[in-house]
């Protein structure tokens, strides 16, 4: 490319000083020169040339970064269908040797409230012990909160791997921010994307 390059600008120089001093070029530089003068032309078009109008199409949002709204809504989806499984039995044990809840209620309770899982407030209410809650309702979130610090530890990453969520990156680096924030749960409030 380089020894092309060469060539076309000492033809360039050779057809200007002959041009300049009145000589007709050589005929065998005559096809050299017709490139030449196309390439001048076609350069000189594209540089002129306005860039061409794109078809107008919906508005897409950028799939490159991840929204953390769609972050909590898959975690907290994730931990209710954990909390609502037989995979999560043996850990009821423990949890629930000082709270006593009937464990078939609690997986009723939190299957029904998947669903309503859409944003970081629908999730905070279902970790967040409020003053008007009874006993039940109490232990129901208490149950809640240590069921979901379990599958984040532990069962997460394969959740993360094995899911169809096109972020998957994102979503590992949201695991510790989600455990403080389910271990805290007065404090979550926010959520801000993982892009960087």
């Amino acid at each position: 490319m380089p020894h092309l390059k060469k060539k076309i600008n000492s033809a360039r120089k050779s057809l200007v000083t002959n041009l300049l001093k009145g000589k007709p070029s050589p005929g065998k530089d005559k096809d050299l020169q017709d490139r030449i003068d196309n390439s001048k032309i076609d350069s000189s078009d594209s540089r002129s040339e306005q860039p061409a109008k794109r078809p107008a199409r919906a508005v897409k949002r950028d799939q490159s970064k991840p929204s953390s709204k769609n972050i909590v809504k898959n975690f907290g989806k994730a931990m209710c269908s954990f909390a609502s499984s037989d995979l999560s039995l043996p850990y009821y044990e423990k949890i629930n040797a000082n709270l006593k809840v009937n464990i078939e209620d609690f997986q009723d309770y939190i299957h029904k409230k998947r669903d309503l899982i859409d944003s970081i407030d629908s999730l905070r209410t279902l970790l967040l012990i409020g003053q008007n809650d009874d006993e039940v309702m109490m232990g129901y979130k208490k149950i809640f909160q240590e069921i979901s610090i379990t599958f984040i530890k532990y069962f997460s990453v394969n959740w993360i791997f094995q899911g169809k969520m096109s972020h998957k990156q994102a979503h590992l680096k949201a695991r510790y921010k989600m455990l403080r924030r389910v271990q805290n749960p007065l404090y979550f409030t926010y959520f801000k994307d993982f892009s960087r």
